[in-house]
């Protein structure tokens, strides 16, 4: 089965039975799974409004008026739509959000192409805060980050 997948995903991988293949075809098939599927890490989870947030630990309850001021700026916008739903990752440290974010690390958040999972570089929900991994302009208003990467989302 594993060949098969191989041949008709990473067609430059088939051809051999190579041990070193195989473990580079197991290896992007579990990062692909965990990018579309990043709920098998993060844990704890909420549904306020149109957002489902995730993360792999607690959320702070001051999460839902971070999610009350990003809706409003989102709800303002002339591309918003009644029934869009986001579904938001929380990273609490920079490695996470590096593995997740793809060629984005650098920024405060990213939605995916495709899946439209946002994900949330490290941040601080009770000061409405989000770091990016640099030496300036590195932090943002988490609520206002959160609205953007919606955006892309209903576009």
């Amino acid at each position: 089965m594993l060949k098969k997948v191989i041949s008709v995903f990473f067609p430059f991988l088939d051809g051999s039975n190579s041990k070193i293949k195989r473990a580079i075809s197991l290896i992007i098939i579990i990062y692909v799974t965990l990018v579309f599927f990043p709920q098998i890490v993060f844990k704890h989870s909420i549904k306020y409004g149109p957002f489902v947030v995730r993360s792999t630990k607690p959320i702070d309850s001051n999460i839902e008026i971070i999610l009350d001021k990003s809706h409003n700026l989102i709800s303002k916008s002339q591309v918003w739509d009644e029934r869009a739903t986001f579904k938001v990752f929380i990273n609490d440290n920079f490695w996470s959000y590096s593995f997740f974010s793809l060629s984005s690390f650098k920024a405060f958040g990213v939605n995916l192409p495709f899946v439209h999972n946002i994900f949330i570089s490290k941040n601080n929900i009770s000061n409405d805060l989000v770091y990016r991994n640099g030496k300036t302009n590195n932090r943002a208003s988490l609520h206002k980050v959160i609205a953007h990467e919606c955006t892309h989302s209903l576009l």
